[in-house]
């Protein structure tokens, strides 16, 4: 996996994540400065490996007689209660954009 650092036409800098293929795998919103990517790059590295995962795939789904409007309802409720999956690593990039607009 590698890290790339690139600016666009208006100035802005966006980071972009690479497998060993060269396929992109992740990138960013356009930021503000260099330093934005590198630390936004950082705190990925570093928060990255104890993150945890959410799979949305894998919620209780109602059988048989529960499939019901009331089953729906109840999954649908637990899907927007569900905790967000934010990271230190999100949030530092959040405050990094709120900081540069």
């Amino acid at each position: 996996m590698e890290f790339l650092i690139d600016s666009d036409d208006t100035g802005r800098f966006v980071w972009r994540a690479l497998d060993d293929q060269g396929n992109e795998l992740v990138h960013s919103e356009p930021l503000a400065t260099h330093d934005d990517c590198v630390h936004a790059i950082l705190a990925l590295k570093v928060e990255a490996s104890s993150a945890p995962t959410h799979d949305l795939t894998r919620l209780p789904r109602a059988t048989g007689r529960e499939a019901s409007a009331a089953a729906q309802k109840r999954r649908l409720a637990w899907l927007r209660h569900a905790p967000p999956a934010r990271t230190r690593a999100a949030r530092a990039g959040a405050e990094l954009r709120r900081r540069a607009s």
